[in-house]
């Protein structure tokens, strides 16, 4: 639920930074948000972020 939500967020606002989305759904180690970013939707929140 929360990294859907971080998708939305990356996908919405193309000026929000990664850690901002990171800490909103309350994650506050940036490996852990990549790596299970990248699990659920293969890929990296920054890849991703670029890609939108």
């Amino acid at each position: 639920m929360r990294l859907k939500k971080a998708y939305e967020l990356l996908s919405t606002d193309k000026n929000i930074k990664i850690k901002e989305v990171q800490y909103s759904i309350g994650i506050n180690s940036p490996s852990y948000f990549s790596k299970k970013f990248k699990e659920q939707f293969g890929y990296s929140p920054s890849d991703f972020s670029s890609a939108c």
